[in-house]
């Protein structure tokens, strides 16, 4: 079995109408690298006065990610928003620049950091299993690997 499967993409930010962002599913999917992908459409990002429109054309991406017991993802960090609901298991997730870490289980949602190395390992006995849903330029990477 894999550490990990599902998809891709990742960061975290808001959507919101009265911002000027729209979020309308037409449920086009397409294959990902390693899962599928659908909900596509442009939206609004986040930036340091709060959501604006984009000034590209954004995606929302939604994937299901599994981490197998005892495995730890390598080092990376995402450019652009990522949150995460913890659909099953136990995940800690450990800032490397800091050295903080947080523990998320079963029912939690996380908003991944943005632009910070960072690593997650599954600390209990069963999968970790995470619908994930990104927010990023079209075209673009979310996940980045530390070299």
């Amino acid at each position: 079995m894999p550490i990990i499967s599902g998809g891709n993409r990742a960061k975290h930010s808001g959507i919101g109408a009265a911002a000027g962002g729209r979020f309308l599913c037409n449920h086009r999917r397409r294959s990902g690298q390693f899962g599928h992908t659908c909900c596509r459409d442009a939206i609004g990002v986040e930036d340091d006065d709060g959501i604006r429109p984009a000034d590209q054309a954004a995606a929302v991406q939604v994937s299901a990610y599994q981490i197998a017991p005892g495995a730890t993802l390598p080092v990376h960090k995402h450019p652009f928003p990522r949150y995460a609901y913890v659909e099953a298991g136990t995940l800690k997730v450990t800032n490397v620049e800091t050295g903080s870490s947080n523990t998320y289980k079963t029912g939690d949602f996380i908003v991944e950091m943005i632009g910070q190395w960072h690593q997650a390992t599954n600390i209990g006995s069963d999968p970790v299993k995470l619908l994930v849903i990104d927010q990023v330029e079209q075209g673009a990477k979310n996940t980045i690997l530390k070299q």
